[in-house]
Parts: C-alpha cells; sequence; structure tokens
C-alpha cells in the first residue's frame, strides 16, 4: 500500500497517519465531528511537541470545521474536493505530496500538507471502491 510505505519514515507519525484514514476521515464523512475531534485529541495528546503532528493535527481541526460550516461562503476547498473525479483528485493529491516535501518548509507544513495528502488519498480509495461495487452491480443486472 502507497501510504504504509510512504509513512514508514516517519515511525510514530505513520501510524498516526493510517489511524487518520481509518478512524478520522470515516468520521468525517458521517459528520459525526465528536467523535471525529475525540479521536483527534486522543492521537495528538502525547505528542503536542512534535512539530509535524501539530501541522498534521491542525489541518485536520480545519477540516472539521469547514465541514462544520459549509454552508458558509466561499465554499470550502474540502467541499471541492469531493466533487473531483479521479484524475483532479490524483493531481491534488500530487501537488499536497509535492507540498509536504518542499525543501523550504517547516515540519508543521510537512505535516499539514500531508494531512490534506492523505485526506485525498482517502477519497480516491473511497471512490475507486465505489466504482468497482457500482460496476459490479450493473454487471449482475
Amino acid at each position: 500500500m502507497h501510504l504504509a510505505r510512504a509513512h514508514d519514515v516517519h515511525g510514530s507519525r505513520g501510524r498516526l497517519s493510517l489511524n487518520v484514514i481509518h478512524r478520522f476521515f470515516p468520521s468525517l464523512k458521517k459528520r459525526k465531528w465528536t467523535k471525529a475531534e475525540r479521536f483527534l485529541n486522543k492521537a495528538v495528546d502525547g505528542d503536542v511537541h512534535d512539530v509535524w503532528i501539530r501541522g498534521y493535527a491542525q489541518a485536520l481541526r480545519g477540516m472539521i470545521i469547514a465541514l462544520r460550516m459549509d454552508h458558509t461562503s466561499p465554499e470550502p476547498f474540502i467541499l471541492k474536493l469531493k466533487r473531483y473525479y479521479e484524475e483532479p483528485l490524483q493531481e491534488v493529491k500530487k501537488e499536497f505530496l509535492k507540498l509536504s516535501r518542499r525543501s523550504l518548509n517547516t515540519e508543521f507544513d510537512e505535516g499539514y500538507f500531508r494531512a490534506w495528502a492523505d485526506y485525498t488519498h482517502y477519497l480516491l480509495h473511497r471512490g475507486v471502491r465505489k466504482k468497482i461495487e457500482i460496476q459490479l452491480r450493473h454487471a449482475h443486472t
């Protein structure tokens, strides 16, 4: 799995990131804000001095806020991402990964952009699986 390989480099950060994909992002999708916030607080509780994790957590908090207030104008970027198809999402993911690796970034920036790359990965994975399920349903009808 691409994400696991990429996050092996980050040690405990990789575990945080993979947990986010498996626990946090589904809570966002289901609009379970309290559950998402509880997970986030628990996940970063012991790592408040790790700047990378603070950046990652800040991006996740921003996602919660944007989705909670999705009625505001202008439309939050996170809502726009949900409408993207596979190719544009792949491009966005590549850009976030590129931003997370820029030499001028602080560790905070690296973590922040990595969270967004992980979110696009989650959307891509969920979208691809959904397309396969739809194709299978149509094949059986």
